[in-house]
């Protein structure tokens, strides 16, 4: 019967098929545990032997080494030769002495501190050999009984720690699945820990979804109210108010623009005259503007004075035939000057522009910024719900993976308790 059998006490022979019980990690670690235990409590008397016989052959190789210090020449011996002997013997028993201070460590027999033990026993008898080699050489012949006792007790307790070493070792073989079991249940309660939290962390992101959405509606809500309500409706037509009074504004500059377009050949010519006449007073830069930018110099005039010169000058050197038309023109714009001066019309085109431009300026109403910026806030909440989803599916991913770990890792321990013959199964809820 080996030592799995003898832990779980059954012969070799093929058993009846038993039923087959569920146990959680819990139960069937601490199964393994107690059989481990069992089976470390069945070898502690050997190991409390090989204590008691290391402890024995300690003794001689302390007797061997006082036997040394005390030796003397058998022989007359080479003074230079003599001399290496007794100047290294100190030495030699100091390096020697470290295998009788590792035996002589107190132990605990249970298994794994004893192969500790064991282990530093076997270190000082390989120290001891590398390193005392060196006075040896001259002990070895000056003190050549002495010597060779010392390290004949050294050769056997290295012999005995081999056979003690070959036993650790089958015991460690016999051992070694219940540890790998033992093992691969602790890998699996951190992989358990870890599918534990991304379960939590799957949870928690579909709770902040659902109230995500849940602000998503909201505001979505609030956009349908705001555009359904009196006040947005009331905005727009306001908004179509001003499109009409940007049309009108521009529909003004236009026909301000195409009236004095309609009199620039005189104009000009007009100008030109003013030009040449070294004792004229009248604003020629503004005339000039007037040519170049009729509607936006008109707007920076006060009183419409300067056109009204201008116009008039025009007229005055259209009557006095200083400026070369044919009669058809001539009659044409001076007509149309004495309409725009005697009939007012150029006061009540800017009073009329100025009006228009006024109603355009009006306060802008906050609704457009109040609709944007709840527009911007379903984008964002929108943008937010996107990446939890994204997260959800990759934690999705990651514990799919890590249930097929745990339920490979679980075989694999189900397959380790029928190879002991135990008939459970080991239960894990993931």
């Amino acid at each position: 019967m080996g030592f799995l059998d003898w832990v779980f006490k059954r012969e070799k022979k093929e058993e009846e098929p038993k039923e087959v019980n569920k146990q959680d990690l819990a139960s069937v670690e601490k199964m393994l545990k107690e059989k481990m235990a069992e089976g470390q409590k069945a070898i502690e008397p050997e190991l409390r032997n090989y204590h008691k016989k290391l402890l024995e052959m300690n003794e001689q190789l302390r007797n061997s080494l006082e036997a040394l210090d005390s030796a003397v020449p058998k022989e007359k011996m080479d003074e230079k030769l003599l001399f290496a002997a007794q100047t290294g013997r100190p030495t030699f028993r100091n390096k020697i002495s470290k295998v009788s201070e590792a035996i002589k460590k107190s132990v605990d027999f249970d298994f794994h501190s004893f192969s500790e033990y064991y282990n530093g026993c076997v270190f000082a008898v390989n120290q001891a050999n590398a390193l005392a080699i060196t006075e040896f050489r001259f002990i070895g012949i000056v003190f050549k009984r002495e010597g060779h006792a010392v390290v004949d007790n050294v050769r056997r307790l290295k012999e005995y720690l081999s056979d003690i070493g070959n036993r650790i070792k089958q015991h460690q073989q016999m051992a070694n699945p219940y540890e790998e079991v033992l093992e691969n249940i602790s890998e699996m309660r951190t992989m358990l820990d870890k599918l534990a939290v991304d379960k939590m962390r799957e949870y928690e992101t579909r709770n902040e979804i659902e109230e995500r959405q849940k602000q998503e509606e909201e505001t979505r809500k609030s956009v349908e109210e705001l555009l359904s309500s009196g006040e947005w409706k009331g905005y727009e037509r306001e908004l179509e108010r001003k499109k009409e009074m940007k049309r009108k504004e521009s529909e003004l500059k236009a026909r301000f623009n195409e009236t004095i377009y309609s009199l620039e050949r005189p104009m000009k010519k007009a100008k030109k005259i003013i030009d040449e006449d070294q004792e004229s007073t009248e604003p020629k830069k503004v005339f000039e503007d007037y040519l170049r930018n009729p509607f936006e110099t008109f707007l920076k005039d006060d009183n419409e004075q300067a056109l009204k010169e201008f116009l008039s000058k025009t007229k005055k050197f259209l009557e006095e035939k200083k400026i070369d038309v044919n009669e058809n023109v001539r009659e044409k714009s001076i007509g149309k000057i004495d309409e725009l001066i005697s009939k007012n019309y150029l006061k009540e085109w800017k009073e009329e522009y100025e009006s228009v431009i006024k109603e355009t300026n009006d306060e802008e109403s906050q609704l457009p910024i109040k609709k944007s910026e709840l527009e911007k806030k379903l984008r964002e909440i929108g943008a937010v719900i996107s990446e939890d989803r994204k997260r959800i599916e990759t934690v999705g991913k990651q514990i799919e993976q890590e249930r097929k770990l745990i339920e490979d890792k679980r075989k694999e321990v189900d397959g380790k308790l029928k190879e002991f013959g135990h008939h459970s199964e080991l239960e894990v809820n993931y």
